[in-house]
């Protein structure tokens, strides 16, 4: 085990120097590893306060239109990314699930974002016909 007090000489005893490339690719692994670990805590973390929008419709307080900010959207589109290059990335399995789940939802919002915008703007439409 790894602490604050391995010394020099600890890890010479171990003899890693002559297993030089399997210790950098095991560091490399780990250093990826840990990259995408945080990128999926600072997408759930961001996600978790996400919350749509609700605003009276031509200043009609019994009609309320809902919608996503503009800077939501936006983290949406950089989060997708994102996910998306997860699945290009070697150290997959690790998180296979939990970037499997997260490409999911962050597509399910932008797709019932989108069905929203398009309802709500076909209603105003139609609204002013009738």
């Amino acid at each position: 085990t790894v602490t604050a007090d391995v010394l020099v000489r600890d890890m010479w005893n171990l003899e890693l120097h002559k297993f030089g490339e399997a210790v950098e690719d095991t560091a490399d692994q780990a250093k990826q590893e840990n990259k995408m670990e945080i990128t999926l805590k600072k997408i759930a973390n961001e996600w978790a306060t996400v919350d749509f929008q609700f605003e009276p419709h031509k200043g009609n307080e019994e009609v309320q239109v809902m919608k996503i900010q503009d800077e939501k959207v936006e983290m949406l589109e950089e989060h997708q990314v994102q996910v998306q290059n997860m699945f290009a990335s070697r150290f997959l399995s690790t998180f296979e699930t939990e970037v499997l789940f997260w490409q999911k939802s962050l597509s399910n919002v932008s797709e019932v974002s989108a069905l929203l915008s398009e309802v709500q703007r076909s209603w105003a439409f139609l609204e002013n016909l009738f």
